[in-house]
């Protein structure tokens, strides 16, 4: 547990103690430094290592705002030796603290220092192989091209004078300090309304290669990453290996496990096509609304009305039922403007709550049912859970009525697109960076699945993505192509099945060659029931739908993925699961028992 800050001396971070039979504290400690601040973190003698790990691992988020230990470099300083100078410094890991191999005690801890070592471009020191008290290892050095390394100090070869210009041998300062400054400023980009998901060409890229202007490439987002110059713990050398160019291959060989997150804020586009390739962006394939009424289309590429990073706020313009505890809402979201999304991406929406004098700020995923072209709106289905936070909230916003000044209603704050998993056609997915970076090949970082067989698991409103992916397919499936489609579909009553007749008759208009329908019910009606026949059911035009009592099983997977199995789990099918935390670790599982591979799995 986190205990606070303590009234004298460093902030406490999960300090475990016992009492041994005697009464005696037993615990044992560490002081943890970052940048200037100091914490003191203990831990119970007798912790369990894992147990330790995570703690450790907590301790330090709270303290640097960073997700995990991976890339972290920790050092000790070792008491001084007679005749040998100042104190040395050695590298740690978490099981020399765990195992009290710095020495140190409750009164005189030992003291970590914590550097952020891999956060973009700085290379970890390698670990030491000396036991704590003897030499500390050589650091690695950063040299410019042109320049002479940097000598250490004390030791043997040209003066300090000779190396690099100094400002390129500072290392960065507090990463504590950096996020604080991401919180605070509002465009820290630069982007002064701009849109962080605009096409930007490689020629643009180039020319921002300067100290004091610097734009690269990261897994094919653009980032302005001038603001984190002065924090980057490699120094700024390191940057500007990458200044203007394409850092991809360097990041990932570098920091294979670190996000980018941390500098999100600093995004100023998506990389695009040079400018002698094209001048206008692709054309989104179109794509077939669930209903026979029309949806309006772009003509032209239209103002993207979401960001990523900003939040804006877009008036609630209609409700309507869809059963007892599921409403559609729509939103106006600016004449001629798109949201932005591609299909089977997802944006936050945001309100704030009050419980008794606290006020909480919810956020919420939804992946719009609405056609991702739709122009001048966005519709999401919202469940409506009684003891929800967010159903609730949304279901007492008032539309707008009336126009101009004299408008009233309510507005809910959105942003995005978000997600890892985009339909770009013709059966084929984008993955990872390459879901929001436009055209396949575009990106760097991410992977492109082409799938003839799509099994698509849905519990209650998790029907949401499919929806989604089932427009532009649909489509493709008039014109003869596009993936064949199992859908699973969840529910618990026969009331709460959203869409039903829409399914259906979707399921009988396109047959079981391109759609097969599976709608399960926990809690069947009981007796005989007209609605509710149960069984499989073929209809006139081929139609492959089968209601089953029940819950999610080995058997109605194995079902679902009948004719994939033994030869057709690679590349060529795709799974999707949308739902609750159980139920999407069910559907994982016994995919996974079945021989699924993880690359041809995806949770939304």
């Amino acid at each position: 547990g986190l205990r606070g800050l303590a009234q004298d001396g460093p902030q406490v971070l999960g300090l475990l103690v016992s009492r041994r039979p005697g009464g005696a504290m037993a615990a044992r400690t560490v002081l943890l430094s970052y940048g200037s601040e100091t914490f003191r973190f203990g831990w119970q003698e007798g912790l369990a290592a894992r147990d330790f790990g995570a703690q450790l691992a907590e301790a330090v988020k709270a303290a640097t705002g960073l997700p995990s230990l991976q890339g972290l470099e920790m050092t000790s300083e070792q008491a001084q030796v007679p005749g040998q100078g100042s104190p040395q410094r050695v590298k740690v890991t978490p099981r020399d603290i765990f195992e009290m191999r710095l020495g140190g005690s409750q009164q005189n801890p030992a003291i970590v220092r914590i550097a952020a070592a891999q956060v973009l471009g700085h290379q970890a020191a390698p670990a030491a192989a000396a036991p704590p008290g003897s030499a500390a290892p050589q650091r690695s050095r950063v040299t410019l091209p042109g320049t002479a390394a940097v000598p250490q100090p004390g030791g043997a070869g040209s003066p300090r004078s000779a190396a690099a210009p100094a400002k390129f041998q500072k290392k960065g300062g507090s990463q504590v300090q950096f996020l604080r400054n991401m919180q605070m400023d509002k465009d820290p980009a630069g982007l002064r309304g701009a849109s962080t998901i605009r096409r930007i060409p490689i020629e643009e890229v180039h020319e921002h290669a300067s100290i004091g202007d610097i734009w690269m490439v990261l897994q094919g987002r653009v980032f302005n990453v001038t603001p984190y110059m002065d924090y980057h713990p490699g120094g700024k050398a390191e940057l500007m290996r990458s200044a203007g160019g394409d850092g991809t291959a360097l990041y990932n060989e570098i920091h294979p496990w670190i996000s980018l997150d941390m500098i999100e804020k600093l995004q100023v586009g998506l990389i695009g096509a040079s400018r002698a390739a094209s001048s206008t962006a692709p054309a989104t394939p179109a794509a077939a609304a669930p209903s026979a009424a029309p949806t309006p289309k772009a003509s032209a590429p239209s103002a993207v009305a979401l960001h990523p990073v900003e939040w804006r706020a877009f008036p609630l313009v209609n409700v309507r039922n869809i059963n007892a505890d599921c409403i559609l809402m729509r939103f106006d979201i600016g004449a001629g403007r798109v949201s932005g999304l591609r299909p089977g991406q997802h944006l936050n929406a945001r309100v704030q709550l009050r419980r008794g004098q606290e006020l909480l700020e919810v956020h919420r995923k939804y992946t719009p049912v609405s056609d991702v072209e739709a122009v001048g709106y966005v519709e999401l289905l919202v469940k409506v859970y009684p003891s929800g936070k967010m159903g609730p909230v949304l279901a007492g916003l008032r539309p707008k009525s009336g126009d101009g000044p004299a408008a009233v209603g309510d507005s809910l704050e959105m942003q995005g697109p978000f997600g890892d998993l985009a339909y770009v056609g013709d059966g084929r997915f984008a993955l990872g960076a390459l879901a929001s970076a436009g055209a396949v090949g575009s990106a760097v970082g991410g992977r492109a699945l082409a799938a003839g067989r799509v099994a698509m698991f849905a519990a209650g409103s998790g029907l949401t993505p499919m929806l989604q992916l089932l427009r532009p397919i649909m489509g493709e499936w008039r014109k003869g192509a596009g993936p064949q489609v199992t859908l699973v579909f969840c529910n618990r009553r026969e009331e709460d099945i959203i869409y039903r007749q829409d399914l259906e008759r979707l399921a009988g208009e396109f047959g079981g060659a391109r759609l097969r329908l599976r709608i399960l019910l926990s809690q069947p009606p009981g007796g005989a029931s007209e609605t509710w026949p149960g069984g499989a059911e073929a209809g006139a035009q081929g139609a492959d739908i089968r209601r089953t009592d029940g819950r999610i099983s080995d058997d109605i997977l194995a079902e679902a993925i009948a004719g994939s199995v033994n030869g057709a789990l690679g590349a060529g099918f795709l799974a999707l699961t949308c739902g609750p935390e159980g139920f999407d670790a069910a559907v994982v599982d016994g995919l996974s028992r079945f021989g699924v591979p993880a690359d041809n799995l995806h949770v939304f």
